[in-house]
């Protein structure tokens, strides 16, 4: 059952006595990811066993299964997944991740040719806009001038 953005459960971080367990809570998504990465780094850096439970993650998308491949591929032990989740990880694990490639450098006068476009065509824009304004006006102002009658009164 897909649920709505506003319904879906914030991702918490539970930390076991032992500190050696994390568990995640909640939904892995592209809006909590940044949180996860915050509340795990330290953790990683500093346990000797590093185990991390999701049995209680809710909702896991693309962004986040990135995340915990990336986890897993650094030593931690993803424990309990739920089947859904574990198809998602599965196929994450199944890509071939490549850097995506540098772009080379615009030359200097190609983006001035692209930004002496790019104000051609505002000013034309802009110039059609003004004579769209100036003719409704100009014909406002002659229907007024032929049928004086029209105009509200200044009472």
């Amino acid at each position: 059952m897909l649920q709505a953005p506003s319904e879906r459960a914030p991702l918490t971080v539970v930390i076991d006595d032992d500190g050696d367990r994390m568990t995640l809570e909640g939904a892995l998504d592209i809006r909590t990811l940044a949180e996860a990465e915050r509340a795990l780094k330290d953790w990683r850096t500093k346990r000797k066993s590093r185990a991390l439970d999701l049995g209680k993650l809710s909702d896991l998308d693309t962004p986040g299964a990135l995340f915990l491949f990336g986890l897993r591929d650094q030593g931690v032990e993803l424990t309990g997944v739920r089947a859904e989740h574990k198809a998602l990880l599965d196929l994450v694990s199944g890509l071939e991740l490549k850097p995506l490639p540098k772009l080379e450098p615009v030359p200097r006068w190609r983006q001035l040719v692209a930004q002496l476009g790019k104000g051609t065509d505002e000013a034309g824009h802009d110039t059609l806009d003004v004579i769209t304004f100036v003719g409704q006006a100009a014909n406002l102002i002659g229907h007024a001038l032929i049928h004086p009658r029209s105009l509200p009164s200044a009472e």
